[in-house]
């Protein structure tokens, strides 16, 4: 379909035959999993563009500076019942992670306790070389809940932007709208917008706020390829301002094109997955996730 047109027609064995930059231009998603390549593909590769460099010029005038984030043993439970014990790692600056693992796992959990919306039961937070309180985990950690109503809070997308960035100028802020294909609906009441509209609109309302950590939970929920192709290379430009990214999703194809690391999450740690290299790994495991659910 093209502007309400039926543009073309296939039969099952036609479509399933379609290459993969035809799916490409049709804004599909991959149709075998097998076939999905890893971050590297030309859509990831082109990540800087006119309007990116214009909104992003003065965070990069300076070389990004490197941090660590790390969880040292780490746990949380209800009651008697423990949901996560003990666990360890850290993150790096420009670096973009993602965490997969079976529902009930705890990784939205994990990640509010980041954010210092959850207090943790026992261990430690630590930014570099500081412990975090949670008030302080607030001022630095930006958590994007998965639920795309519960962020939108302007009268129009434009004012969603603007209530993160005030000082903003409307240029940067329509520059950045357009990046994510928002921009016709600048004056647009959030709540009238699809749900993928919604959905890219909560991620460059986050953009606005320059903070060190981005927590994105299931950033692709309800997008096309077209749409996710967007989310991935945003991703890799908040890589490039040496931000620390950390995504949970089920999202097979778009962590393959985000993530530098992808941590297996159960109750006791995580596995370190590299997609390049882990790729049949990291697909046996969500496979399993999927059958286990």
């Amino acid at each position: 379909m093209q502007n309400g047109r039926l543009t073309a027609r296939f039969t099952k064995d036609e479509f399933l035959a379609l290459p993969r930059h035809v799916l490409c231009e049709y804004g599909l998603r991959a149709i075998h999993l097998d076939s999905i390549p890893v971050q590297g593909s030309p859509f990831i590769d082109s990540v800087s563009s006119a309007g990116v460099k214009q909104f992003t010029e003065n965070r990069q005038n300076t070389e990004p500076v490197q941090n660590t984030l790390s969880v040292v043993n780490l746990s949380f439970g209800y009651g008697k019942t423990c949901l996560f014990h003990n666990l360890n790692y850290t993150f790096t600056s420009g670096q973009v992670y993602g965490i997969i693992g079976m529902n009930g796992t705890g990784k939205t959990t994990f990640a509010k306790i980041l954010c210092g919306l959850i207090r943790q039961k026992k261990g430690t937070v630590i930014f570099s070389t500081k412990k975090l309180s949670a008030v302080k985990r607030k001022r630095l950690i930006y958590y994007l809940a998965n639920n795309a109503d519960s962020n939108l809070f302007g009268v129009s997308a434009i004012e969603e932007l603007k209530l993160n960035a005030p000082f903003a100028e409307l240029h940067a802020v329509q520059v950045l709208l357009d990046e994510y294909r928002l921009l016709e609906k600048a004056e647009a009441h959030p709540f009238s917008l699809s749900g993928g509209q919604k959905q890219r609109l909560t991620l460059a309302a986050a953009e606005m706020l320059d903070r060190g950590v981005f927590i994105l939970d299931e950033p692709t929920s309800g997008l096309d390829a077209a749409n996710m192709r967007i989310i991935a290379k945003r991703t890799a430009q908040l890589k490039q301002q040496g931000k620390i990214v950390i995504i949970i999703s089920h999202d097979y194809e778009f962590l393959l094109a985000s993530c530098d690391t992808i941590l297996a999450m159960n109750k006791t740690g995580f596995t370190a997955l590299c997609p390049k290299h882990d790729k049949e790994k990291i697909l046996e495991r969500m496979r399993g996730e999927t059958a286990a659910n």
